[in-house]
């Protein structure tokens, strides 16, 4: 018969027998003269708060939001998207609450890891949005899972889901790394009404302009490019002067790492030696090949001829490189000159 953690924990630390049996008081006294103990009594408690979150999300149960000051009940109503250490669970509203993914690791190391790893996404949605870039607009909260451990508050944070984006703000995400959570479907949406008109590379130009800037941003403000945070979002522009209805944008999320911390920037500009036309080759060609994926469908890939599409890239790339550096140089001359 399989041992709880909880009987585990007693048999391992027999001054906990006790304190079911003392006062608040007791207790807080006994804490301030055993400070190991006080930290083995809360990890517990905060290891038992984990978990019982874990059953809540399987089972869509109520939480509790503690932020601005208030405490209100959410229910957790379904499972929207996830990966190696977060979950995205679906709120009334439209809204999604970002929780760690226990799924995948073992229980310590998400605790240890999790505050970090709320920190780092909400900074950086933030940090996007003071700069002019897109971003989910996160927002820090706190998770109660019980009021028999309210002084337990697991970090967390809120954002729109991609759903409410496409209905609110005409934003269709391409998720590069959980194409199933992309509201951009491939196979279903295109930039382009007609094959002929999706490969004359001219016609890519005004599609791709906003993203020009907003690598230039990328590179002057020194945003950290991790594969997962590389993201699109497709905007609804409609133009009678172009044929495509569409601009393209970088939508940063999912920067955090479960191995090491992230090197959170600051407004300080990059270096000259890290503008440079290397790196810029480096983010149009991420950006493209993810719409050019999600545009020709497996043309691009597989099919005869997507030799052709793929030199058709490249070409994009040599012509678009030397402009996100200049605009770069504008970016520049304009912080110095006020």
């Amino acid at each position: 018969m399989s041992t709880s953690p909880y009987q585990q924990f007693r048999q391992n630390n027999l001054e906990f027998s006790i304190f079911p049996y003392l006062s608040p008081e007791d207790r807080r006294n006994l804490g301030q003269v055993d400070q190991a103990l006080h930290r083995k009594i809360y990890r517990f408690d905060e290891s038992c708060s984990y978990q019982l979150l874990d059953e809540k999300i399987d089972d869509n149960e109520h939480v509790y939001i503690h932020r601005g000051g208030s405490l209100h009940p959410e229910r957790l109503l379904r499972f929207l998207g996830g990966g190696g250490s977060k979950k995205a669970i679906g709120l009334q509203g439209d809204r999604a609450l970002l929780l760690p993914n226990m799924d995948v690791s073992d229980l310590n190391d998400v605790i240890d890891r999790w505050k970090r790893i709320v920190d780092e996404e909400v900074y950086m949605s933030e940090y996007l949005t003071k700069v002019g870039l897109l971003s989910p607009q996160s927002q820090r909260v706190r998770v109660v899972v019980s009021k028999n451990f309210y002084r337990i508050q697991i970090p967390a944070y809120f954002s729109e889901t991609f759903e409410s984006l496409g209905k609110t703000k005409n934003w269709f995400i391409i998720d590069g790394n959980n194409s199933s959570v992309s509201t951009w479907k491939q196979f279903e949406h295109y930039l382009f009404e007609k094959e002929d008109e999706r490969r004359i590379e001219k016609h890519w130009d005004s599609v791709i302009d906003s993203l020009l800037t907003d690598i230039a941003k990328i590179m002057l403000y020194n945003i950290p490019t991790p594969s997962d945070s590389l993201n699109i979002a497709v905007v609804k522009r409609p133009s009678e002067q172009n044929v495509c209805q569409y601009e393209v944008r970088y939508f940063g999320f999912d920067f955090s790492s479960k191995l090491e911390a992230l090197a959170l920037p600051t407004l300080k500009e990059e270096t000259p030696e890290g503008l440079n036309r290397k790196r810029a080759k480096y983010l149009l060609d991420n950006f493209l090949d993810k719409l050019f994926f999600a545009e020709f469908d497996y043309k691009y890939e597989y099919e005869e001829g997507c030799e052709i599409l793929r030199a058709m890239r490249e070409s994009l790339e040599d012509k678009y490189a030397p402009e996100v550096l200049r605009r770069i140089e504008l970016m520049r001359n304009k912080n110095i000159g006020g």
